[in-house]
């Protein structure tokens, strides 16, 4: 008798998270079809506008890495130009 109500209350909370899980679900599949019909509900453009926030903090992204290198090996080459003319001049 006393497993029972344990049973009764693990079951209802197994129904629970289920009845939780396809409320979720649910509500993601609305803000899909929002979003492909243009239209996003003020939480997902309120989070969208937050990644772009932390994307922009970022402090040196990784492009500017590539073409600081693809820079700085341009520069050695015209020093070296310069250089290897003012020997042969």
């Amino acid at each position: 008798m006393a497993k029972k109500p344990l049973l009764t209350r693990r079951y209802y909370q197994e129904q629970l998270e289920k009845q939780q899980r396809r409320e979720k679900l649910a509500k993601s599949v609305e803000e899909l079809k929002r979003g492909i019909e243009g239209e996003l509900p003020p939480e997902v453009e309120y989070e969208r506008q937050l990644e772009e926030v932390e994307r922009q903090k970022e402090p040196w992204p990784e492009r500017y890495n590539r073409y600081l290198n693809r820079w700085l090996i341009a520069m050695c080459i015209l020093f070296v130009v310069a250089i290897l003319v003012q020997i042969i001049v």
